[in-house]
């Protein structure tokens, strides 16, 4: 029987296909595919954070910000004060490592009080590989530190990208998203990476205020702590699916 276009029959028609299509599809897709979501999430937003920073980079090698980066440094040194500057030192050391390194093995050795094995050992690669990170691209960029503004902490390394951004968004984000992974409620999930992204957004801001770093340093290193963060997040994942 034919169905004319624009009629009732026809309307209901192609309800019903769509509607078995769907069923089909649905069918089709893997039983887990609430776990898998997460994990093609994490990976895609992992590339895309390298992605950025190797562009944020070659802007900076072609000095395309350079005024920019000035301006803001110029602007927040104009705000600095009593109050404000001893807030920020304070803040810039959860970015550092003799800090990181003692929270780590705290943390790891709690962990494995508790059989944690698994948490222990990502927590662990996170934080080991973070370092060797700064070193190797701070080597490949050679970028030489702000001098538009008075530096308020001494500093001998390479300027981008920043460090204490790389250091902080690895461990609190790392942090965040196992301990996310065993906790049921969601608002708990969401609140434990929003604040832990909160943190690394404050040890950013306080390289800034300190005028040892460019807002580019502190973007381009948060940008590598959130991509190797989520890598080792998801490869931990990914292996917990195959052991199972």
């Amino acid at each position: 029987m034919r169905v004319r276009h624009g009629s009732p029959g026809f309307l209901q028609h192609l309800r019903e296909r769509v509607s078995q299509l769907g069923s089909r599809l649905r069918a089709r897709l893997p039983q887990n595919l609430h776990a898998v979501l997460p994990l093609v999430a994490g990976a895609a937003i992992a590339l895309g954070s390298g992605l950025i920073f190797l562009q944020l980079g070659k802007q900076i090698g072609q000095g395309r910000i350079a005024e920019l980066d000035d301006a803001v440094l110029l602007w927040i040194a104009e705000r600095r004060g009593p109050a404000l500057s001893k807030f920020f030192l304070a803040v810039t050391a959860l970015g550092s490592w003799p800090v990181l390194v003692l929270l780590t093995i705290g943390i790891c050795i709690g962990a494995l009080l508790a059989r944690q094995y698994r948490l222990t050992a990502t927590l662990a690669i996170a934080m080991l590989g973070a370092p060797l990170l700064t070193d190797l691209l701070k080597s490949i960029y050679a970028r030489d530190r702000p001098r538009v503004v008075p530096h308020l902490e001494t500093v001998a390394s390479a300027s981008f990208p920043s460090g204490h951004s790389i250091a902080s968004v690895t461990f609190f984000t790392t942090l965040a998203l196992l301990v996310a992974g065993h906790t049921p409620r969601r608002r708990l999930r969401v609140f434990l990476v929003v604040y832990s992204l909160v943190i690394g957004a404050l040890v950013a801001a306080s390289r800034m205020y300190l005028g040892v770093h460019f807002p580019s340093d502190v973007t381009g290193g948060a940008l590598v702590g959130v991509a190797w963060s989520l890598s080792i997040v998801v490869l931990d994942r990914l292996l917990r699916g195959v052991a199972r």
